[in-house]
């Protein structure tokens, strides 16, 4: 049932239903009801619980019901679908911490090389098994991480970075702030360095600005204006990008290593490059082929890398200055005669 219509049953008794984090109390209350579950059934595997799909082969409806009740014991204001999802969270795999942006790249990397076709399940195991398995997360983990990575993905491909009017003076404050927060002296510190998330937080609470929104306009639009070591234009660097991945021999997307890659590219940033090589993928290559990167590789040689070559103009990437007087940036004035791009 869904929570809206629980709310529309219960009327003015709706509000007393608990929709914020659990507290600590309410875990260990959690915790309890299973421990007291287990000695009075005789289960010590709380595996055996972890899958909606294995409750439904092992236990009738009825049975299920009973079980999510038990565990939700002394916890009068929680829905039993949200006690059950946070006993999954709980005891599914041991708390890792915050998602990484290695973590982040391999989740999608791996999400769109299984090509996964309404639901079914290839090569004996699903895409959210083998997500889970891949990361070491929970599955509710890695389903809330791809809601969020996909719905970026979405605004980046619009060329939206959401609803913030980004400028060179709002871009400047995002380096100042980040220097200042991280006590670096030097732009040139920031090339290379992984930022923790909460230097992010900080960043974009003091401009105002959604975490999420602020950390994917720097990955995909901010770092390669700052960073890029060449003037480029875009189809000499999908040029350059299937010709080395041609010349590489590399057979899966996993086995890409973006960040290795984005130094033979003058810094363009990884999640940059991935992206780039993503949507001429999504773009100019049948679907059926997806999973396969080489066979991707092969067939943007053949049939796209042609056109590509007999092309004299494109957009170029804008590259930007920062300058420390003005905390703005001050763009770069490259022009078609300077690119010479090339991936090392």
């Amino acid at each position: 049932m869904s929570l809206k219509k629980l709310k529309t049953i219960l009327g003015p008794d709706s509000d007393l239903l608990c929709e914020e984090k659990f507290t600590s109390q309410e875990v260990k209350q959690i915790k309890r009801n299973w421990k007291k579950f287990c000695k009075i059934y005789g289960f010590k595997n709380p595996e055996m619980f972890m899958s909606s799909k294995q409750l439904y082969g092992y236990f009738p409806l009825t049975e299920r019901l009973k079980f999510k009740q038990f565990l939700a014991r002394k916890l009068p204001y929680r829905r039993l679908y949200s006690v059950y999802h946070k006993f999954m969270d709980i005891f599914a795999v041991k708390s890792r911490g915050r998602w990484t942006e290695k973590e982040d790249q391999l989740l999608l990397q791996l999400y769109h090389a299984y090509d996964e076709e309404d639901g079914n399940v290839k090569y004996g195991i699903s895409r959210q098994t083998m997500l889970t398995k891949a990361l070491q997360r929970t599955p509710m983990s890695v389903h809330r991480r791809l809601q969020v990575l996909l719905s970026d993905d979405d605004i980046e491909e619009k060329g939206m970075p959401g609803d913030i009017g980004w400028t060179p003076d709002l871009e400047g404050k995002v380096v100042y702030y980040l220097l200042k927060k991280l006590k670096y002296n030097s732009i040139e510190e920031l090339r290379y360095a992984t930022i923790p998330d909460e230097i992010w937080y900080k960043v974009a609470k003091k401009l105002t600005l959604s975490h999420r929104q602020l950390v994917n306009h720097w990955k995909y639009f901010l770092y390669p204006q700052l960073f890029a070591r060449q003037a480029m234009l875009r189809h000499h660097l999908y040029i350059e990008l299937i010709c080395w991945f041609k010349k590489s021999q590399i057979q899966d997307w996993a086995d890409v290593d973006w960040e290795d890659l984005s130094k033979r590219a003058g810094d363009l940033g990884p999640f940059y490059l991935y992206r780039c090589y993503r949507a001429l993928t999504k773009n100019y290559v049948p679907k059926d082929l997806h999973i396969n990167f080489r066979a991707c590789t092969i067939h943007m040689y053949k049939y796209l890398l042609p056109s590509l070559l007999q092309k004299e103009h494109s957009y170029m990437l804008k590259r930007w200055r920062y300058n420390p007087d003005t905390r703005s940036l001050e763009k770069l004035e490259d022009n078609d005669a300077d690119c010479s791009f090339k991936i090392e």
